[in-house]
């Protein structure tokens, strides 16, 4: 049993040992607390730093998400793709936060790689979906832009990526924590066992060891990121300064300090206006300062800075930074534009430059974009298409103007933009009532077309093609009665939609011609011109241009010109019925006399005669003048021709008979024997006299026949070796008085001509009598023919040895009464040769006389028979003819 002392000393132990746990558990307590409040302390400091660099991060985003938005402006369904793809990132890191907490580290940070990696090709992927819609000069600056801002976003997300791993070991750090104190606890309830106090202090020794390292590295963690946060904002190419409420400056990058020329001890806490960068901004970036602060809006506005090399100017955007729902700061971001700016002022000046060209030019010019809206508009297009440039730009061309879709136009223009292929053409348009010379150009924009008014040129081209016409038809015949049926039928619907042609005639009455386009006005109106016909009276109309032989033109009749011309209240109403739109009338005038007048008339509102038109018909009618003059003068001529017909008839008839029994007389007195010879040598002389009249009175009758083309023929094929065998026969007697000699030579041996027999020995005789007459005693007379194989023909020809005819006179040798300089060598009438050429002429051939240094040579040519006229031909010919050779006769 044990003592009292030893009860004493075990006692004593025991309370010693208590004390002793008791003393470890308060000890263990106040280490737990005070590491509690030491874990809580850094944890809290590391939140706040984690808050404050996501809230940069975060502004920083927002700010390269503007970039992204003026890079990809043009584009802004790529902008929304890079939003979603960046908002869905963000999402996957907070739940990897949230449910990860007990994963490993090593897996969660592949997980987290893998996001990065993801969210990387997104941004790739829209970049180049942005680059592939830029141009040149915009692929150039947006490499400059990108890039940097590529970095500034690798950066973020690392930045990110750390802030995430921080976030992961502070929550494993409190675990631990709660472990700790729930050990703490444990130790604390068995206080009264050494052993478990003293594994309590154990532990709570180790855990405050290891916790302490724990806080140190996060501590240095989170300078790191904080450090790398601060690199990431200087190593970006904007500038970026950090304000908070106060509009006091609590950081700002490298990149802003640069342009500032300051340092970072000497802007922080000063205030934002102060800046020298926004002395000339002050109040609008006081305004975006406000609307941040205050409404929590994000804002931009854009100014310049001047410099020593010249001004610079900066784009600036100020956006609120949040915590806990509430603005805490502002960060503010500005990007140089001088650059841009640069190239906006070149790229107006160019437009500018190319604006001055197309307006200065005097064709009509307007652009269409692929959705067939107006892009631009010159200023004479909007002349010509009659609406401003303000009403057609950004419109459809096809709503403007829907009836050119029923032209060709319409085609035309698509088939351009379908294939790419320029496209020309001239159209009416019944829109502009224009005619259009169109050039249409396609391009990947869409089409540039330039087109000029041709109406004054198709109004010229209409109008010489209706006067050649005119003057075809008017000159197609010399009679009077169709020239002017067909002068109304010309103008109608031409140039009037109707027509009344008044032709002067004797006694003061005029032939008139009507005709309309309907045949009903056709009808009305004949009616009131032959109930009221031109008079020269009447004070205006067509009697009083036929009389004062003036053009009168009268665009829109009115009641006083209706007044003016009606005779009496029912002309009038007829010329009332009639509904004139418009009146001209034009004389007709030749030779210095008005032959009649041209009335032209439109009947409807749409049509309207002008001077244009005047000058037109006043054309017209001087054609027309000098046709139905011409077509007078023929049937004046033709008169002549059958009074003079007439006249020789009678004269011939009333000198043959006389002449005939003259001769007869003078016959009977040389045959009776007891004349002597003055009595001889006289009635010979009268007998020779009165054979020359027969024969001028005979030439006289042929040539009046030839000449007028009433010269009967009777054709039929003939050889040409029996016609010259005739030939030499007849004028043998004669060859032989004077002494000279006949030469045939025949190179149409067996050939033929379609001829009158007697009238082809007339041409030869003629000829042969011309040659007797003028060659001299013992001369040779040649008469040859040939074939013509060109043309079907045989040329004949008579050649005499005599002085021949001069030069000068041998384009007159053919006249009537013409004898030449050696007309003194013998006597005639002078119409032999204008005989032969009428004669020849009327068979179809030519006359002519072949140029020779001795002596004169006449050719004619007369046509060869075809088909059966020939085989009847050589059923009539001497088998037994002459043949080729060339006998003499003498």
């Amino acid at each position: 049993m044990p003592t009292r002392p030893d009860l004493r000393r075990t006692a004593l132990g025991v309370s010693l040992i208590a004390l002793a746990a008791v003393g470890a558990a308060v000890s263990a307590y106040l280490v737990a607390r005070f590491v509690e409040r030491e874990s809580i302390r850094v944890a809290d400091e590391l939140t706040d730093r984690s808050h404050t660099a996501e809230r940069l991060s975060a502004a920083l985003s927002e700010s390269v998400g503007a970039e992204y938005a003026w890079l990809l402006r043009p584009r802004p369904e790529l902008l929304q793709d890079l939003g979603h793809s960046r908002a869905v990132f963000r999402e996957q890191l907070e739940q990897l936060e949230r449910h990860a907490a007990g994963e490993d580290e090593v897996r969660r940070l592949r997980r987290i790689g893998e996001l990065e990696r993801a969210y990387r090709v997104q941004v790739d992927r829209v970049i180049e979906l942005a680059q592939a819609g830029q141009g040149p000069e915009a692929l150039s600056r947006m490499k400059d832009d990108v890039e940097p801002i590529g970095r500034s976003l690798a950066q973020m997300v690392e930045a990110e990526r750390r802030i995430t791993s921080a976030a992961l070991q502070r929550r494993r750090l409190d675990l631990e924590y709660r472990f700790s104190r729930a050990s703490m606890i444990l130790g604390f309830a068995s206080a009264l066992a050494l052993v478990l106090t003293v594994g309590a202090a154990t532990a709570f020794g180790v855990a405050l060891t290891r916790s302490r390292r724990q806080l140190r590295k996060a501590a240095e963690d989170a300078e790191a990121r904080q450090s790398l946060l601060q690199g990431l904002i200087s190593a970006a190419p904007d500038l970026v300064i950090l304000f908070d409420t106060d509009q006091r400056i609590r950081y700002a990058s490298l990149s802003a300090l640069k342009a500032m020329g300051t340092t970072l001890q000497e802007v922080l806490g000063s205030p934002l206006l102060e800046l020298p960068l926004f002395v000339h901004h002050r109040g609008a970036v006081a305004k975006v300062a406000n609307d941040a602060l205050i409404r929590g809006e994000t804002s931009r506005i854009e100014g310049w800075h001047p410099t020593v090399t010249g001004q610079v100017y900066f784009e600036c955007r100020i956006a609120p930074i949040f915590r806990e729902g509430r603005i805490e700061a502002a960060v503010l971001t500005a990007r140089d534009l001088t650059q841009r700016k640069q190239f906006e002022a070149e790229l107006q000046e160019s437009n500018r430059r190319v604006t001055t060209i197309v307006e200065s030019i005097t064709d009509a010019f307007v652009s269409l974009d692929r959705e067939w809206r107006y892009s631009y508009v010159n200023r004479e297009a909007e002349r010509l298409l009659g609406i401003g440039r303000e009403k057609l730009e950004g419109r459809n061309m096809w709503e403007a103007f829907p009836a050119l879709k029923e032209t060709a136009l319409y085609r035309e223009y698509h088939r351009a933009v379908r294939e790419g292929l320029a496209v020309h053409l001239e159209e009416y348009l019944p829109p502009l009532k224009a005619w259009l010379e169109i050039h249409a150009y396609p391009s990947d924009l869409g089409l540039s077309v330039y087109f000029r008014d041709i109406s004054s040129r198709k109004r010229t081209e209409a109008a010489l093609k209706l006067l050649a016409g005119a003057s075809a038809q008017l000159s197609d015949t010399l009679d009077v009665e169709p020239i002017s049926a067909r002068l109304t039928r010309l103008v109608v619907p031409a140039l009037a939609d109707a027509s009344v042609l008044c032709i002067d005639a004797d006694h003061g009455s005029c032939r008139m011609f009507v005709a309309a386009s309907d045949p009903a006005k056709e009808r009305q109106l004949r009616e009131v011109m032959f109930r009221y016909p031109p008079a020269p009276s009447d004070r205006r109309g067509i009697g009083a241009v036929m009389r004062q032989g003036t053009p009168e033109l009268v665009p829109t009749p009115d009641v006083q010109y209706a007044l003016d011309t009606a005779r009496d209240p029912e002309h009038l109403a007829l010329l009332r019925d009639l509904g004139l739109s418009s009146l001209l009338i034009v004389p007709l005038r030749a030779r210095g006399a008005t032959l009649g007048a041209l009335a032209l008339a439109t009947m409807g509102a749409d049509r309207r005669l002008a001077e244009a038109d005047l000058m037109l018909a006043q054309q017209l009618a001087d054609r027309a003048a000098i046709a139905i003059d011409n077509a007078q003068l023929f049937e004046t001529v033709q008169s002549a021709v059958r009074s003079r017909e007439e006249v020789m008839a009678v004269v011939s008839h009333d000198l043959r008979n006389p002449l005939h029994h003259l001769m007869l007389s003078i016959d009977h007195l040389l045959r009776s024997a007891n004349l002597d010879p003055t009595a001889r040598r006289i009635l010979e002389r009268g007998r020779r006299s009165a054979k020359q009249m027969a024969t001028l009175i005979r030439d006289l009758l042929d040539f009046s026949t030839a000449i007028s083309g009433h010269l009967s023929l009777e054709r039929a094929a003939h050889p040409v070796d029996q016609l010259l065998q005739e030939a030499a026969e007849s004028v043998a007697p004669l060859l032989e008085s004077r002494g000279l000699r006949l030469r045939l030579e025949n190179g149409a041996h067996g050939a033929l001509v379609d001829v009158d027999r007697e009238r082809f020995h007339q041409v030869l005789g003629n000829l042969l009598g011309n040659a007797i007459k003028f060659s001299p005693r013992g001369g040779t007379i040649t008469v040859g023919a040939e074939n013509v194989a060109s043309s079907r023909e045989v040329s004949f020809w008579v050649k005499d040895e005599g002085p021949g005819v001069p030069p000068e006179e041998a384009d007159r040798i053919f006249d009537r009464i013409w004898r030449g300089g050696a007309s003194s060598q013998g006597h005639g009438t002078g119409l032999g040769l204008a005989i032969v050429k009428g004669i020849v002429e009327l068979h179809g051939g030519r006359v002519w006389l072949h140029p020779e240094s001795g002596g004169a040579r006449f050719c004619f040519t007369l046509p060869q028979p075809h088909g059966a006229e020939a085989q009847r031909g050589m059923l009539r010919s001497d088998p037994g003819g002459t043949g080729g050779g060339a006998p003499t006769l003498h």
